[in-house]
């Protein structure tokens, strides 16, 4: 790049090409626009930093120029570290080169002729006169004042006179989002128009001051532009009171629409000028399409007319009206009933210019009151036929009366005198206190009255049900009630026959399960609080049924209640007997000194029970079986708890003989408990995903190679963490639940090799399998199933462990088992070798492919000689039995040495590697390699 030398103005070149990069050809550009010539050189995007946002579309319009039209338009400069907006005129000119175009840039501001002024001062002068409060400007062609108002540079800056101004544009005076805006509207004139107006805003001292600025052209006397007039007036309270009113008026309109009742407003003549959404909805139609119109246009001739007399009353008065009138929906639906109030509009004179009307539907009320009504009478009638009198008392004159039913319903004949006295004369002597208090707290409380109580009525007693309600004045004194009365006798007969049936066995009269476990928790606390024991006793008769069924349902009955009454003979005083139905009882026996106590009335009760009774020429004879328990225990247990506990117990007896009583072991049932408990988190957390397995690499010692990994299943409890398997696969031992949880092992297995060979990992897997699993009837089918699930496992991908200590029922099942399975391509493994008590018959009747050596003995075949020469000895049968054989225990690096020297190759243990997730088993081949003094 050339640089010319410096003169009194700066010429940019803009290439034709899209990017419209610039060079500096003379000018200092540094004093100029605040850039050094290598800066403005170097910088792709200077339109984007430089040109203000409102010219930006000059710069393309300046590339397609042909005249030497001057334009103007505004930068951004940079001096020192601050920024400010400067205007400038640009005029083309003739530069060499086909390719650039030339563009002279001078500061507007350089131009400034003070001569110019004088016109425009002498303009302004005779236009202050009558304009003196607003602001005033004259600017020439190139935005710079040559004239302005006192109150234009006040805007400015307090301490500015209107001489300051001229010369400096809008930029140098004014903030700068106002000086855009000022520059937007001057750029109107400039571009032809004669005159233009806007509103402008700024901010002053945190206040946004409004203008309303209006730019008119200025000629010479030839005609030609030579500047503006400007002139602005400060709007601010105006704009802020149509702010406030458009507020209000929206707050008026979201409040209006907001209504549910029915909002319209109607001018004097009639005509609708504007209703809520509600009034919409019921009309049918917009605001917009009602607008102007009347009820006639609008309504059928009915309505219209009807509507119409009520505006005309409402215009009349000139005051609040209120009518109510059936209307129907003019959307279609039902007729409603509309309580419409309407208020006359005035104006300050007084005169009416319209009316406001709101609606509300009041049809649910009214029906209400229909149905209120229709109900009254119904419940008349009603306690006609019930019988339910009716009083009043006037507390005034203490004057009491009764209907004609309450005369009959206290025995005395109708119209009869009455008063307070007579009445409580009439209540039961036991009923009269309770009766009076509940009256007074009735009164003092100021609440419902409502009583039960019995009365004497020709000296038999009856039961009634009064109520009644009370009035009272302003300080709270009572004035009068009025209340009902009803007789209940019969209710209250059958509710205390219905509380001994539900309390009592209605055959034999002893309690029944209601009554016994009230009674049951009594001598439960009692226990407890006089720190005593009872027993707690379940009998239930032997040979019952058949006598029912051989001499039918009343012989049985009546075998029932007379061994009941013998039973409940054989126990003491404060025992209870509660026959629970059928043919079973129970007995809380309470206060009981010693077992040897109790079993004196066990079998006192067996006795009872077992005593022929005589039926006509029938000797019948029944026995029972009795089962017992005690409380306290040494847990907390609660009454139906002790009654199982009873019940088990007496099942014990049934199953030793009958005729004979057995007591519930606490010890037993907590260890089974306990065991039901372990089962059941066993099944949850298979339920819920909580099992995972680790995997345990198995490698040939001597080269190194990885033959596979054993899965071994941990769970991962949510409070407890991660278990190991003898934490919870003891328990399931024997359990059908060692089958569920086997077959997830086994598909968990599988998922596992189908995505080691996705990721080119081919890795065997073997499985350890419970003998109750293996011979399920159902293994190898439930095997293949998973196979075709799973159609990338492939022949030795998968092995089966079973433990060589498992105890099998059927070998020839078992082996049968296998061989299905080397025909599945699955491979079989003896675990555990020599740890059981037919290592030999299996060694010789299973068809295993290999034997595991128990890590017990490898662990201490170091310093235990018999160990050793166990080891030597499962690797001879080995050898003759042609089995590959695996050493597990492998912890050290000795023990791989020792063990290769035996000619074991095949090792598991700690000192290969540990049990290990997943995930973790990738990283462990790249980096597994055997001790060197393993591959020697």
């Amino acid at each position: 790049m050339t640089t010319h030398q410096p003169c009194d103005s700066l010429t940019l070149i803009f290439s034709l090409t899209p990017s419209l990069s610039i060079k500096v050809l003379n000018g200092d550009s540094q004093a100029l626009i605040g850039y050094r010539p290598d800066e403005l050189d170097a910088w792709e995007n200077w339109q984007q930093n430089l040109v203000h946002a409102d010219d930006m579309s000059l710069i393309a319009d300046l590339s397609k120029a042909q005249k030497t039209t001057p334009y103007s338009f505004h930068l951004r400069l940079r001096h020192g570290i601050s920024q400010r907006i400067e205007i400038f005129k640009a005029t083309l000119c003739a530069h060499q080169g086909h390719n650039e175009l030339s563009l002279r840039l001078q500061n507007v501001k350089s131009l400034f002729e003070p001569e110019n002024t004088l016109t425009h001062h002498q303009a302004f002068q005779a236009m202050m006169k009558n304009a003196t409060g607003d602001l005033v400007c004259f600017k020439d062609c190139n935005h710079v004042y040559t004239a302005t108002s006192q109150t234009l540079a006040s805007i400015a800056s307090p301490n500015l006179n209107w001489s300051d101004l001229l010369g400096l544009t809008s930029y140098d005076v004014l903030p700068e989002s106002l000086a855009d805006q000022e520059y937007q509207l001057e750029q109107s004139i400039y571009s032809g128009q004669v005159a233009a107006q806007k509103l402008l805003n700024f901010t002053q001292e945190n206040d946004t001051i409004w203008l309303d600025a209006r730019k008119y052209q200025v000629t010479d006397s030839a005609g030609h532009l030579s500047g503006l007039f400007g002139i602005a007036y400060i709007i601010t309270e105006r704009i802020q009171t149509e702010q406030a009113l458009a507020l209000e008026k929206n707050h008026f309109r979201t409040l209006l629409n907001s209504i549910s009742d029915l909002i319209w407003f109607k001018d004097a003549q009639g005509r609708f000028q504007s209703c809520n959404p509600a009034f919409e909805t019921f009309i049918g139609q917009s605001e917009a399409e009602i607008a102007g119109k009347t009820d006639q246009q609008l309504m059928p001739e009915v309505i219209a007319n009807t509507l119409k007399k009520y505006d005309e009353i409402t215009l009349k008065s000139k005051k609040p009206t209120m009518h109510e009138a059936w209307l129907p929906k003019l959307n279609g639906q039902h007729e409603v009933l509309l309580s419409i109030t309407q208020t006359a509009l005035l104006d300050p004179d007084g005169n009416v210019y319209g009316i406001l009307s709101v609606a509300h539907d009041i049809t649910q009320h009214w029906e209400d009151e229909q149905h209120l009504a229709e109900s009254q009478i119904q419940l008349e009638k009603a306690q006609s036929v019930a019988g339910i009198g009716s009083w009043t008392l006037e507390v005034s004159d203490n004057l009491l009366c009764w209907s004609n039913e309450t005369y009959r319903i206290f025995g005395l004949p109708a119209g009869s005198p009455i008063d307070i006295a007579s009445f409580f004369q009439r209540i039961h002597p036991d009923d009269l206190e309770m009766v009076k208090s509940t009256w007074e707290k009735a009164v003092r409380k100021q609440t419902l009255y409502e009583v039960e109580h019995r009365i004497l009525v020709n000296d038999k007693v009856r039961w009634v049900q009064e109520t009644c309600e009370f009035s009272f004045d302003h300080e709270g004194t009572l004035l009068r009630a009025l209340g009902t009365v009803q007789d209940i006798t019969e209710r209250k007969e059958h509710e205390q026959q219905l509380q001994y049936l539900a309390h009592f066995d209605a055959l034999t009269n002893l309690p029944n399960r209601v009554l016994l476990a009230d009674r049951l928790h009594l001598a439960m606390h009692q226990a407890l609080r006089r720190n005593s024991q009872l027993s707690v006793v379940y009998l239930d008769l032997d040979g019952f049924k058949e006598i029912n069924d051989e001499y039918g349902h009343d012989v049985g009955d009546r075998l029932l209640t007379t061994i009941a009454q013998r039973m409940q003979h054989a126990l003491r005083d404060g025992d209870t007997l509660a026959r629970l139905g059928g043919d079973e009882f129970v007995a809380v026996l309470v206060d009981v000194q010693s077992p040897q106590a109790s079993e004196m009335i066990f079998n006192r009760l067996l006795a009872a029970a077992y005593k022929p009774v005589m039926e006509g020429e029938h000797i019948l004879r029944v026995s029972a079986s009795l089962g017992a328990t005690y409380y306290p225990q040494a847990e907390d247990i609660d009454a139906d708890q002790l009654l199982r506990q009873a019940d088990q117990a007496m099942y014990q007896a049934k199953l030793a003989g009958k005729n004979c009583f057995h007591l519930f072991d606490t010890q037993k049932d907590r260890l089974l408990r306990n065991y039901n408990a372990d089962i059941s988190s066993i099944t949850n957390a298979l339920t819920h995903d909580e099992f995972i397995l680790y995997y345990q690499p198995k490698v040939n010692m001597k080269t190194g190679e990885v033959i596979g990994v054993e899965a071994l299943i941990r769970w991962q409890h949510p409070e407890q963490g991660l278990l190991s398997p003898l934490d919870f696969l003891p328990v399931i031992s024997g359990h059908e639940l060692s089958i569920d949880l086997g077959n997830w092992v086994i598909k968990t297995a599988m998922q596992q090799i189908e995505y080691w060979k996705s990721i080119n990992i081919r890795l065997p897997i073997s499985v350890n399998i419970d003998a109750l699993h293996l011979e399920s009837p159902n293994f190898v089918t439930h095997l293949k199933m998973l196979l075709e699930t799973h159609p990338n496992i492939e022949h030795g991908d998968l092995e089966l462990e079973v433990l060589e200590s498992s105890a099998l029922d059927n070998l020839s099942h078992v082996s049968n088992v296998i061989k299905a399975c080397h025909e599945l391509g699955i491979g079989f493994a003896l675990d555990d070798f020599g740890t059981g008590y037919s290592s030999l018959i299996y060694l010789k009747r299973l068809p295993a492919n290999l034997i595991k050596i128990d890590q017990g003995f490898v662990r201490d075949m170091l310093e235990d000689t018999e160990d050793l020469a166990i080891i030597q000895g499962v690797l001879g049968l080995s050898n003759a039995f042609g089995r590959d054989t695996i050493a597990e225990g492998v912890e050290t690096i000795l023990h791989g040495e020792r063990l290769l020297k035996l000619g074991c190759l095949l090792g598991q243990g700690y000192g290969i590697a540990r049990p290990m997730p997943a995930e973790e088993i990738e990283n462990w081949l790249k980096t597994w390699q055997p001790d060197a003094s393993w591959t020697q």
